[in-house]
């Protein structure tokens, strides 16, 4: 049986149709850099909920998901760390309780590659935008199959150089047709297609 939550069942009663309308009209998204407005409601709405103290301090939406922590009724995360606005989100993210199997999903990560072994070594997978300048090998650039979905320009794996990941990355190139713009992801999920890293990505 599928468990459904309170907050869950309240945010059902939304009428995405009218939202998604206003958000239209008002040009609320136009500027939006990975914090939309159906996630700022959402996140408000969850604050006064929780009767939070320190909305304004700043809401961290690092999420992850896997068999068990991702409410998929609601298409919310199970756990949010509230800090103040000093806080740095990879410092934020530390005390994000893990389950095995369990995979991270970040825009714009701070390179913080330490954190990345640590969830490596727990049996946690990631999927995280890199900067530009990453420092890498290629080890072996992934055939794409002649069907594949034209959108991924590059599959392969690399090394990273002068980190402390000492381990083989997958790195995974995807053109953005909405912005124009290419996207550039590392990830330590080896098995997956690369359309089902770009969309896990893209979900986040």
């Amino acid at each position: 049986m599928t468990k459904v939550t309170l907050f869950s069942q309240i945010i059902s009663k939304l009428d995405k149709s009218i939202f998604k309308r206003l958000v239209f009209e008002k040009q609320t998204d136009k500027y939006q850099k990975g914090f939309n407005s159906c996630t700022h409601l959402v996140s408000m709405l969850f604050c006064q909920f929780a009767k939070s103290q320190a909305v304004r301090g700043g809401l961290r939406q690092w999420t992850s998901f896997g068999n068990r922590q991702l409410d998929y009724d609601g298409n919310l995360p199970l756990y949010v760390n509230i800090t103040d606005g000093k806080t740095a989100d990879n410092k934020g993210v530390s005390d994000l309780p893990l389950i095995k199997g369990s995979v991270i999903v970040a825009d714009r990560f701070y390179s913080d590659f330490n954190l990345l072994n640590i969830w490596d070594s727990n049996g946690v997978f990631f999927v995280v935008r890199h900067k530009e300048n990453l420092q890498y090998r290629t080890v072996k650039e992934m055939d794409l199959p002649a069907n594949r979905h034209q959108h991924i320009l590059k599959d392969e794996i690399i090394e990273l150089k002068n980190t402390k990941y000492p381990k083989q990355l997958r790195r995974v190139t995807v053109w953005n047709e909405e912005k124009q713009f290419v996207v550039e992801i590392i990830t330590n999920q080896m098995t997956w297609t690369a359309n089902t890293v770009s969309e896990l990505y893209k979900s986040r």
